[in-house]
Formats: structure tokens, sequence, C-alpha cells
């Protein structure tokens, strides 16, 4: 059976487990589409689409960066899957 509340409180802690490396994960992948460097693209399709709160990524892209960037990428795309998460102050 379908625990609405359980679901509720699980949906809160994940965006609260999220927001905690949100600046830090963004100030990242501005670094790597700084760089470049073959992942600058996808980085900054990234960070273009978080400040804007929308946008279109090209998901196979993101076989081309390391495991530790990559998983900084899926937090993001996580965020921007609820964009009310995104602060006002992050977008362009």
């Amino acid at each position: 059976m379908y625990d609405m509340e359980a679901e509720e409180i699980a949906n809160e802690k994940r965006q609260d487990e999220l927001m905690l490396t949100f600046e830090h994960d963004l100030q990242k992948m501005r670094d790597l589409a700084d760089k470049n460097t073959g992942v600058s693209g996808i980085c900054a399709s990234i960070v273009a689409c978080v400040e804007s709160k929308a946008g279109i990524i090209e998901t196979s892209d993101l076989r081309m960066l390391d495991r530790q960037n990559r998983a900084i990428a899926l937090r993001l795309i996580e965020v921007m899957c609820t964009p009310s998460m995104i602060p006002d102050r992050f977008r362009l």
C-alpha cells in the first residue's frame, strides 16, 4: 500500500540532502565548464540548465565525466527535476 506521508517525508529528506551540496556541486560544474577540456560542453550545458531552471542535456555526454563528476552532474539534474528547489539567485 502506498503511504503518501512517508513518500513526502522521504522526498523532503532527499531535497535537504541535495541542497547541502548544491552550491559546491554547481561551482564544480562551473569550474569544469570554464576549462578547455573534453567535458567543458556537457558541464556548461548543465550549468545553463540549472541557472535557467530549464533546458535540455544530452545524457549520453555524461559518459565523458569521471565517476565523481558524474555523481555531481546527476545530483544537479535531480535538483533540476524540481526547479522550485533552485534558489533564484542562481538564475541568469
